[in-house]
């Protein structure tokens, strides 16, 4: 598109908003309390839980959520024990 019908719709130069083009969108970091680094397994199936909880199938989420919940609780578990020997 000539630069010229850009500045006719309002766009910038700079700006090429043109449908179809696919901009990469920032991963925002979970609260602290999730303790979920960017881009780790842990935060993209938090993602994943609070996509299926928007869309209504809470049940689904929940047990995806318990599920690795129980992993991490296990896990702790067996690093006090570890520690206490």
């Amino acid at each position: 598109m000539p630069s010229r019908l850009l500045k006719l719709k309002g766009w910038d130069e700079g700006e090429r908003d043109v449908p179809g083009s696919k901009k990469k969108k920032k991963k925002n970091p979970l609260p602290k309390q999730y303790n979920a680094p960017v881009g780790s397994k842990r935060y993209k199936m938090l993602k994943k839980a609070a996509k299926l909880y928007k869309a209504g199938k809470k049940q689904q989420a929940f047990k995806m959520r318990e599920r690795m919940e129980k992993r991490i609780r296990d896990a702790r578990k067996k690093k006090s024990k570890a520690k206490k020997r």
